[in-house]
Formats: C-alpha cells, structure tokens, sequence
C-alpha cells in the first residue's frame, strides 16, 4: 500500500460525417511519455511515428479507465522500446479480449492505413484523430473502431467504414462473455479430469484431505510457522469499493452529498462538501458527549500517474491499475475544530498501523490520510475518541 480519477474529461460528443465521436484532451504527461518514448528511434522519421502512436494508445486508455475497461500495456509492442523503435506499431491489451491497434488520424484524413507489423495479432482497430495545432490544448478524438473479422485482409480502411463507439462496447461486451464461457467451460473439463484420478492413485498418508489427522492447518506441527489469523477487535467485514464506482453503497455508507442533505439543512450545505472529485461514501459517527456527528468519508479514484510513473514504461501498466484513496474526518461545520482527543489511523488487515492522524495546529478542522491502494488491497479505518472507537474494513476494487 502506498494512495483525482484518471479521467479523460470527455467533452460532450459530436457528430462527424460518419457517427458521434469524443474528444480527448491530451495531458501534458501524456506528451511527456510520447517524447520519452520518441528519443531512442534514429531517424526522424520513426520519432515521429512513435510520438504520435504514444498519444493515440494514451488517448484510448483514458477512455477506457473514464469507462472502467480493464487494459494493460504490458506484452504490448508498443511499450517495448526495441519493437517500437523498428515497427510502426500501436497495440493496447484490453483484459479478456485482446490487442487492439490505436491507428492515428491527421486532419483531412479520410482514410486509415494498416502498417503490415500490426496485421498480427490484432483483434480489432481504433482511428484516433490528432489535433496537435490547437495551441496549450492538443486533442485527440475518438473517431470509431472496426473488428478484424470486418476487415477482409484490407489495407486501408475507410472513415465512413468505421463502426462507432456504442458499437466497440456492443462488441467488448460479447467477446467478454465468450471469453467466460470458454473459461468456464475449461475449468469444468479440469475438474472431470482430477475427479477421474483412480482411487488407488491417492495415497491416503500424504493427502490431508483423505487423512485429516496430519493436516497442517488442523494439527500443525509444534514448529509450524503458519502466521496466526489476527483481526484487531471491532473490526467489521470488508466491504467491497468497487460498487461504491456506480455510486452504489452499503453496510451504511451513503453518497456523501445524500448524507449531508439528510443533516444539514439546504442553506447550510457547505461549498466545500458540494463538490467532491471522484467518487465519496460517507457515514455519521455519533460519539457521546459530542453535539453533533462527525462525519466519516472515503473518497477514492483512479491512481494519478506521477512524472516519474509515466515515463518508466516499465512500470507503467502496473500504476495504471492502481487506486488513489483518501480517508478524512471533519464535522458538520467544516470551520469546528475537532476534539484533541480524537484519532484517525490507517490499519492493514492484521490491525498493524500504517499511518495515524491527530488534530494539531494544521488540521484542527480535518483529519485525513491519503495512501496508494492496490487492486482488491484490503484496508482498516479505525476511529478513536476515549472511550469511542470504530473501525471500517474496506477493500479497493479489482477490476
């Protein structure tokens, strides 16, 4: 564990000749990667290539983190620098379906070319049009996507040819569902097999299962060094974030601004509570001796890629899956100061410590601790104040 949404900030789409598409600003980081990536070609004209490939790969993915689609870069030969610095390629993984190619398109363009290097392997097209002359806002637009399986062995293929969006996602959901199937139907054939393993096969003295008396999770061994299962006490069951991404909350979280709108009444909804980045549950603590509830939000997003993250390829696929988290405790009145007394700790799940907030001189009205969380990581927010303590036991989606 180590914790404002990788979000595209899609403008409102538009209609071109052919079919709606959306524009996608290109960040200054992802110009950064793109020239990072551009310097180890030798001639000219491959910096260019991989320059502008980088921005409509990146362009794609944060389309697809804005829509929750789980990709990778990893295995790609776009994100290999020896590949790229040969072959005009372009590929990003898309999890259960495959490697898609992010072709580029200057304006005027009214055709998209197929490099032979990325004929291979590729289950599908996007045209990615790049707008680079529009001063500090560079974009990009999402023009349209075909299948293979529609190309015919084509080496170019018209704009007015492209299927649009809502289409790739028609056809993302049913690759998806063939992929399980064939999964499922894999795993059914595996279990025949092992349960068709003769009797005589299994030797009842080392399989713990049909001899339970040398099981080491039922008779360990003096010397077993099987960590204990711990749990701190009053911990709750996890609950799982990844509905809280549809603003779905349970166990009694609520959307933060729900929350607060049951509180507090309309004319003293506080500014700083309206608006809330990313996605925020929340609940009301009552503590004794207190007038008024404090309020506990959890505000997470996608991980915002450091300089540093973005320009170390390797990594890079790793960060993306990340999820930035945010833990805060504030009153109702967001200028009251907090009791002294009062402690916001992070716990990993065996309750050992991992950061501690207390009111001091610079947060009086706040408490918060911000870290890096790991797809499906599970985390402990523990709450203290005398003799008031609660803890919430969360887990970061894995998507």
């Amino acid at each position: 564990m180590t914790l404002d949404p990788i979000s595209p900030n899609p403008q409102p789409t538009e209609t071109n000749q052919f079919h709606e598409t959306i524009t996608i600003p290109l960040r200054s980081k992802h110009r950064a990667t793109a020239e990072q990536f551009a310097k180890v070609a030798t001639h000219p004209d491959q910096r260019d290539v991989i320059y502008h490939n980088t921005l409509a790969i990146l362009a794609l993915s944060d389309w697809l983190n804005w829509l929750q689609i789980p990709h990778s870069h990893q295995d790609c030969e776009s994100w290999d620098s020896i590949i790229r610095g040969f072959d005009d390629v372009a590929d990003l993984a898309i999890e259960g379906v495959g490697r898609v190619e992010c072709r580029p398109v200057f304006p005027g363009a009214d055709a998209l070319e197929i490099a032979p290097e990325s004929r291979v392997d590729r289950v599908g097209y996007f045209a990615i049009g790049l707008d680079l002359q529009t001063g500090d806002r560079p974009e990009a637009t999402l023009i349209g996507f075909i299948p293979t399986s529609a190309l015919f062995d084509r080496e170019q293929i018209w704009l007015s040819d492209l299927q649009s969006l809502d289409d790739f996602l028609e056809w993302w959901d049913a690759k998806v569902a063939e992929t399980r199937v064939i999964n499922s139907e894999t795993s059914q054939q595996n279990v025949s097999t092992s349960n068709a393993v003769a009797d005589s096969e299994i030797d009842p003295k080392i399989n713990p299962e049909i001899n339970p008396t040398i099981n080491p999770r039922i008779n360990p061994e003096p010397d077993s060094e099987l960590p204990p299962e711990v749990k701190p006490t009053g911990a709750k069951p996890a609950v799982s974030l990844i509905s809280w991404l549809d603003k779905q909350f349970d166990h009694g979280w609520q959307n933060l601004s729900d929350l607060l709108q049951d509180l507090l009444e309309p004319d003293s909804f506080r500014v700083s509570y309206r608006k809330q980045p990313k996605t925020t549950g929340a609940k009301a603590l009552d503590i004794q001796n207190l007038e008024k509830p404090i309020i506990l939000s959890v505000v997470i997003g996608n991980h915002e890629l450091t300089e540093e993250e973005e320009i170390s390829p390797e990594n890079l696929s790793e960060s993306l899956l990340l999820w930035d988290i945010t833990i805060r405790l504030q009153n109702l009145n967001v200028e009251m100061p907090l009791p002294n007394e009062l402690q916001l700790t992070l716990l990993d799940p065996l309750g050992q410590t991992l950061e501690q907030a207390t009111p001091d001189s610079d947060s009086h009205t706040c408490l918060q601790i911000d870290f890096i969380a790991e797809p499906g990581e599970t985390f402990m927010a523990q709450v203290v104040l005398g003799n008031f303590k609660v803890i919430e036991t969360l887990t970061a989606p894995s998507l």
